[in-house]
């Protein structure tokens, strides 16, 4: 450690909000794919703030300990955040060191909001920093991207989180450097992003027998295509919305909440279901949004709304 006995570092990142997608595990033959850093998901969404932070503080210790906390509350697992942690280690020769990880998240978890790439991502741009392991950018993804791929917890998050721009389509699959990365070019001072959570859903259920897999897919490179003959935020939002429908995934609670967008005439500019998670993240205009948010909350008992920015920036660093 360099004589130093604390170290603190903390980085910053956007979240990133799934509206479709398709898993892209498989080759062209349809054989499953070895390399992790090929495996991952086209799609598109949208990277918001507030900002999902991590810190991670390091001190010098008889034998090394990693303790990882999700808004204060230790998780024995994280299973993605300690896969970042050991090849950082790796790399940094495998000090005897006390690694406290420490992941901010202000965002329903498992709900399609990408916390899991965004907490990998900002954990192994904090962590080499600390550990003085010198990487960039592409190579710090990497990792992020392989341990989510390892912890099953995402596959193409990362990628969008180190792209220029708020509205991201994901062209081609796979880790930083494999993948192919667009974006929208959005006005983000004039937008905000209403979302109306119900639940999580879990991804396991979803994807269990191989006709849901094929449909899912199937839909998701079938709206890939569309949005990019037609690039417009509007039209990702619907036929995003339309995707969630073609590909099994849109629920009561998604089907209310539209019902009621579409009969009291609710001034949205386009509305979509998180991926994966019951909940609808509606696009408004920044004037309108503080009038609709009261007018939500009224009419939708039982669930948390949440008030969102469009976030055009990537990785943010700071060392305390």
């Amino acid at each position: 450690m360099g004589g130093v006995k604390v170290r603190i570092v903390e980085a910053l990142s956007p979240a990133g909000l799934s509206s479709f997608f398709a898993i892209c595990d498989r080759d062209e033959k349809g054989r499953p794919i070895e390399d992790p850093l090929r495996i991952g998901a086209i799609g598109g969404g949208f990277k918001l703030s507030p900002a999902i932070r991590t810190k991670v503080v390091i001190e010098e210790a008889e034998r090394p300990e990693v303790i990882v906390k999700i808004n204060g509350r230790r998780q024995d697992e994280a299973l993605t955040s300690r896969n970042v942690v050991e090849d950082i280690l790796k790399l940094a020769g495998s000090p005897d060191v006390r690694i406290e990880v420490e992941h901010e998240i202000p965002y329903p978890i498992g709900a399609g909001f990408g916390t899991s790439g965004a907490g990998a991502l900002t954990l192994a741009v904090a962590l080499s920093k600390a550990l003085k392991v010198n990487l960039t950018m592409l190579e710090l993804g990497r990792i992020a991207h392989v341990a989510e791929v390892r912890a099953k917890t995402g596959l193409g998050t990362v990628g969008a989180l180190m792209t220029a721009g708020s509205c991201i389509i994901t062209r081609r699959p796979g880790a930083p450097g494999y993948g192919v990365i667009d974006s929208i070019p959005l006005d983000t001072t004039g937008l905000l992003l209403i979302v109306v959570y119900f639940g999580p859903i879990l991804t396991k259920d979803v994807l269990s027998d191989k006709m849901a897999y094929e449909r899912i897919n199937k839909a998701g490179k079938e709206t890939l295509k569309r949005v990019l003959n037609e690039p417009t935020v509007e039209n990702l939002l619907r036929y995003s919305y339309e995707f969630a429908c073609k590909a099994g995934f849109l629920t009561e609670n998604v089907r209310r909440v539209e019902k009621l967008i579409k009969d009291e005439g609710l001034e949205v500019l386009g509305y979509a279901q998180n991926m994966l998670g019951d909940a609808i993240h509606l696009l408004v205009e920044r004037g309108k949004a503080d009038e609709l948010l009261i007018y939500l909350r009224r009419k939708l008992k039982g669930c948390k709304i949440l008030l969102c920015g469009l976030d055009d920036s990537s990785v943010k660093l700071r060392r305390i």
